[in-house]
């Protein structure tokens, strides 16, 4: 998981998410957050942008895609009030110990791993896969008004099929 900040200029993004799976797994997550829109934000809405782009690059779903509606109190919920939703709670963590299972010390205290079966990491992605994904971010990342044809809410997730079962994962926070 790569976390960047940078202005990205006037691209009506806050932050976003970009995923490469393979066969399910993530095998890279690069978190960007625009400076454009959160230079002079609030603390508030940085730390909860933060989170919820941090929330995306560890494979969480969002827990609502209502603004309007009661705060959850997780910031992988859609917030017009981000200061009710900084950081993660007890749902965001058992949807992680669903995706990765869990620590648990044998008689040794040694950690050892429950719950899911984890694959060998991956390592590398093919050049193929990279070329492809160049093309997905030209195509939306570079241009403000791709960006925006993602979708219209505020918040958009889009996931890519490419070549080999590899997938491509964009999740935007777009700025109000």
């Amino acid at each position: 998981l790569k976390v960047c900040n940078a202005d990205y200029g006037e691209n009506n993004w806050r932050g976003i998410n970009e995923l490469v799976l393979k066969d399910g797994f993530i095998i890279s997550s690069i978190a960007k957050m625009n400076e454009y829109y959160l230079a002079l934000a609030g603390d508030d809405r940085r730390h909860y942008t933060m989170c919820h782009e941090i929330g995306h690059g560890l494979g969480l779903p969002h827990s609502d895609e209502e603004y309007d509606n009661s705060d959850l109190g997780n910031c992988m919920d859609y917030t017009n009030n981000p200061k009710n939703n900084m950081r993660p709670d007890r749902s965001n963590f058992d949807d992680l110990m669903d995706l990765y299972g869990s620590i648990e010390e044998d008689n040794d205290g040694r950690g050892l791993l429950r719950g899911s079966d984890l694959k060998s990491k991956l390592t590398g992605i093919p050049e193929k896969i990279i070329s492809q994904i160049d093309e997905v971010r030209l195509e939306l990342l570079d241009d403000a008004e791709g960006t925006r044809n993602l979708e219209s809410k505020q918040h958009s997730t889009r996931v890519w099929d490419l070549d080999d079962s590899y997938q491509f994962q964009i999740s935007v926070l777009w700025d109000e």
